[in-house]
């Protein structure tokens, strides 16, 4: 469903006609005013987008990440301007890096299609300009071409138009809640793994391997490189939750580390640099990924427990 799909059966429910088969989600997303704590209560649900309700991920993303505004009658507005501004931008890049004028015939048959090799090849060249033009955008250390391909291509499928795919990556990119909090983060997992299991810790310190030497990758780009993309949208639902958020990133990243066939594979190799190239390179199957996902809930209720009790 397109997001002018969106903004046309909300118009028409405000007078009475039905245009949705789930209530739950579309009532928290009917009012003009969109309720951001209600939204991020849901999201941390368990299956929460799930039957039918995944038409409705690239609408509360962008309302989650800043994207788009609380407000609902402003969307339409919003979106042109940020339409505007991807075009602007995008001419602007070919011209500077390529010294090509695409024109805007060939922009807006393109910029209405979700394809994800275009996506990403216009983010290549347009977000390293677009990140010098901006003031105020935050210090988190650079992301790989790897990196921003893997989260690209969720948000090339998530969004409706390439304009918004950019704008999506462009937010979650720079989004607050990725600042200074990585390394902390490793210091809580760090902890985490000496109390669930400290025989893979000895493991590691045995071989000099630090925790940062894979953590720091899975946290600064969400996990891209773990998962297979429905797999990293029902992660990245629970993530961008202001109720779970960076506690629980550090518990996915413990049941990633306490996965039975990462533990065996960890003890099968033998070189540090052989350890760590396979944890930053780590491949997890939907059936571990869902299983995880569990795990890491679990470890967060625990966590929270515990933070409780003191």
């Amino acid at each position: 469903m397109s997001r002018n799909d969106f903004i046309r059966a909300s118009l028409l429910s405000q007078l009475g006609v039905s245009t949705r088969n789930n209530p739950s989600v579309h009532l928290l997303l009917d009012d003009n005013v969109i309720d951001i704590k209600k939204l991020t209560t849901f999201l941390a649900r368990k299956e929460s987008l799930s039957e039918g309700n995944e038409k409705y991920r690239g609408t509360i993303w962008c309302i989650l990440l800043g994207m788009l505004p609380i407000y609902k009658n402003a969307w339409t507005f919003v979106l042109d301007q940020y339409r505007e501004q991807y075009i602007d931008l995008k001419k602007t890049a070919y011209l500077i890096e390529k010294s090509v004028d695409i024109g805007d015939h060939i922009l807006s048959r393109d910029i209405d299609e979700n394809y994800f090799e275009e996506v990403i090849r216009c983010f290549s060249i347009v977000y390293p300009i677009h990140k010098k033009m901006i003031q105020g955008v935050n210090d988190i250390e650079d992301h790989t071409s790897v990196e921003i391909s893997n989260i690209g291509r969720v948000f090339a499928i998530v969004c409706d138009t390439e304009y918004e795919s950019y704008w999506g990556l462009f937010y979650f990119l720079n989004s607050d809640n990725k600042k200074g909090f990585i390394h902390e983060n490793i210091e809580t997992l760090t902890s985490l793994l000496i109390e669930y299991n400290h025989k893979l810790y000895i493991h590691f310190m045995e071989l000099d391997i630090q925790i940062e030497h894979f953590a720091f990758g899975w946290l600064k780009s969400c996990f891209s490189s773990c998962f297979t993309v429905d797999m990293l949208c029902s992660l990245w639902d629970k993530l961008f939750s202001v109720d779970l958020n960076e506690d629980f990133s550090v518990c996915v990243a413990l049941a990633i580390l306490l996965n039975d066939r990462t533990q065996r594979l960890i003890h099968q190799l033998e070189t540090a640099i052989d350890v760590i190239n396979f944890l930053q390179c780590i491949k997890l199957s939907d059936e571990e990924g869902e299983l995880i996902l569990l795990e890491a809930m679990s470890y967060l209720s625990l966590i929270s427990d515990t933070d409780e009790s003191d």
